[in-house]
């Protein structure tokens, strides 16, 4: 799979959005 910097800034964006509302969930 080739990470160009959209894909990356994406997947950044996605890890960020994870740590924010997976914490909430457990919660």
């Amino acid at each position: 799979m080739i990470y160009n910097k959209r894909t990356k800034s994406l997947y950044m964006s996605y890890l960020k959005y994870l740590n924010f509302t997976i914490p909430k969930r457990l919660v």
